[in-house]
């Protein structure tokens, strides 16, 4: 149902007549509120919010997501701008009358860090093993000193071959073997390691077998 409403004004000139319907002001009404939601669009606003604050707070999330894993890296135990060590040398390398085999070795690190090793055997082309601390004496694996410049720090350690042994490593003096040592400053995640030929260890090596200084390779 329409209700008309019909308002009547007399003034000195006459009578000034004024219908308006509901339909007519809903429709006004109707038409003013997408007039103003136009206008928030056209002022960048939308159902999501102002865009430009929108592609902002990407940027920001982004941002801090980057200084968190920042963070995150430097409470681990890698140094992403360490050098990583480098095992130069390996050698000369000869058994003694204790049926020992007594390796050299010779560590480069550019910060001079101190570097664990992680000597290893492989034995007629097999598997390679890693020898424990059991089975070396001598200046040991762990924290030996390094030098800064080529060919490094020389360091010497005893491989106790019957302990090796003892521990059901098979193997016998007489047969090839080639030696791997792994460096790792704990700083840099790993290092350069160095892997001899084959050789008998009861014939040794008699010069250091050496690796070219990474830096001068080029």
């Amino acid at each position: 149902m329409i209700v008309i409403v019909q308002i009547t004004a007399h003034t000195n000139n006459g009578v000034f007549q004024s219908t308006t319907t509901d339909t007519e002001r809903m429709k006004q009404k109707t038409k003013q509120q997408q007039k103003n939601q136009i206008s928030r669009y056209s002022d960048g606003f939308g159902l999501h919010g102002h865009p430009q604050r929108t592609f902002a707070n990407g940027i920001l999330q982004r941002v801090l997501w980057c200084c968190f894993m920042l963070v995150v890296a430097c409470n681990e135990q890698f140094d992403f701008k360490n050098t990583q060590p480098v095992v130069s040398a390996i050698g000369p390398v000869g058994m003694t009358d204790a049926n020992d085999a007594r390796i050299h070795l010779w560590i480069v690190d550019y910060e001079g860090d101190p570097v664990d090793v992680d000597i290893q055997i492989s034995v007629d082309g097999g598997q390679w093993q890693s020898l424990t601390a059991e089975e070396i004496s001598g200046h040991g694996l762990l924290g030996l000193t390094s030098d800064t410049v080529f060919p490094g720090q020389e360091h010497v350690v005893t491989w106790h071959t019957n302990v090796s042994s003892d521990l059901g490593r098979e193997f016998d003096v007489a047969q090839e073997l080639r030696l791997r040592i792994v460096p790792d400053d704990r700083r840099s995640g790993g290092g350069v390691l160095l892997t001899t030929p084959s050789f008998k260890l009861i014939d040794g090596l008699s010069e250091p077998y050496t690796q070219l200084d990474p830096k001068k390779e080029n």
